[in-house]
């Protein structure tokens, strides 16, 4: 969101500073749960600034290997699907993101293991959630996802919460505000987090995370955005090429960055410098300046948006990715996300896609 307008003549241009945190976060979990592969589309570095940025925000981690046996803490063993065990490295990728180390990991492991049994959970009562891909459904109050969580406890949205990678990181900032959490008993910190009203079935999942680590570590996990409603993908919508497909891998290459007023890359961006920056991947020029580029094509319905239209509002502007999704430079304390399109936006349509 801009505060003011962009003056890209002005020669001021105040950029964000480069971060090291990225590589520290690697080498430590590295050693805890070896090199995960990422491979396909949205390759990077497992531990570099843009895979933080894909990890937590739609992006889930689509499992390749076979299916994975582990002990199920009571003398016998339980059997994981592909889809489990996607959910599972998503919520190990969403641990290195957060620096948690092994421990965090585990912890997180185990309570999703006991909540869900690594499944994505709609619920019939939980309006939309049933609209969103999942595994399965439950029926504990309004809880959804992964953890359960509940919406109404301010843990997120519904399309959050059923994000895997997204429900994990908020799972992780939580864990990291309970004052120990480290040397605690793994079951006791899973506790803190969810305060379920079985306080110590968490432990018995101890050995199962540990198993899953193990096997787990060096898979290679190819990701892919999370279906959205509709039914299509958020980002890489099929049938999306040419100039369209340039501006929206350029946007999804920039999640996780810094907004800083009036910069346009590489490190951070604002609203209008973002926008600029994936037009121009297609060839096209547009000003530094939301109120310009509102005024740089059409204005359409929002039924015929295709994605890579811009969305504007006032002082605002963002790029649709389809099925009622965007991708923005949002303000400083949010950075460039991937997220749902919010309020009443214009839709509009700049000559040349």
């Amino acid at each position: 969101m801009e505060t003011l307008e962009s003056d890209s003549g002005s020669g001021v241009k105040w950029l964000a500073a480069a971060t090291t945190a990225g590589l520290v976060l690697g080498l430590l979990a590295a050693l805890v749960v070896g090199p995960l592969i990422i491979t396909g589309v949205y390759a990077s570095k497992l531990f570099s600034n843009d895979q933080r940025g894909v990890v937590g925000t739609g992006i889930v981690c689509d499992y390749q290997g076979s299916e994975v046996e582990a002990p199920d803490g009571r003398g016998g063993s339980v059997k994981f699907s592909k889809p489990q065990l996607s959910n599972a490295l998503s919520i190990i990728q969403a641990g290195n993101e957060a620096g948690v180390g092994a421990q965090g990991q585990k912890i997180a492991l185990m309570t999703a293991l006991q909540e869900s049994t690594l499944r994505n959970l709609a619920n019939p009562g939980v309006s939309g959630s049933m609209d969103l891909a999942h595994e399965g459904t439950g029926s504990d109050h309004d809880s959804v996802g992964l953890f359960q969580q509940r919406p109404s406890m301010g843990w997120g949205t519904v399309q959050e919460i059923m994000t895997p990678s997204k429900s994990a990181s908020v799972f992780y900032e939580r864990l990291k505000g309970v004052e120990g959490w480290e040397t605690m008993p793994p079951g006791r910190a899973a506790q803190s987090v969810q305060r379920s009203a079985t306080p110590t079935a968490y432990d018995k999942w101890e050995p199962t995370a540990k198993s899953l680590m193990a096997s787990l570590s060096g898979s290679s996990c190819n990701l892919k955005p999370l279906g959205s409603p509709s039914g299509q993908m958020a980002i890489g919508t099929a049938g999306v090429s040419g100039g369209r497909a340039a501006i929206l891998a350029y946007a999804q290459a920039q999640v996780g960055k810094s907004y800083v007023w009036a910069a346009e890359g590489p490190d951070a961006f604002d609203c209008s410098g973002l926008t600029m920056m994936a037009y121009a991947q297609a060839g096209i020029a547009l000003e530094h300046s939301s109120s310009a580029q509102l005024l740089a094509g059409d204005h359409i319905p929002a039924s015929e948006a295709q994605p890579g239209d811009l969305l504007w509002w006032p002082g605002h502007i963002a790029i649709y990715t389809g099925g009622g999704r965007m991708i923005g430079a949002q303000t400083p304390a949010e950075g460039v996300r991937e997220m749902a399109v919010y309020g009443s936006p214009t839709y509009i349509r700049v000559p040349g896609l």
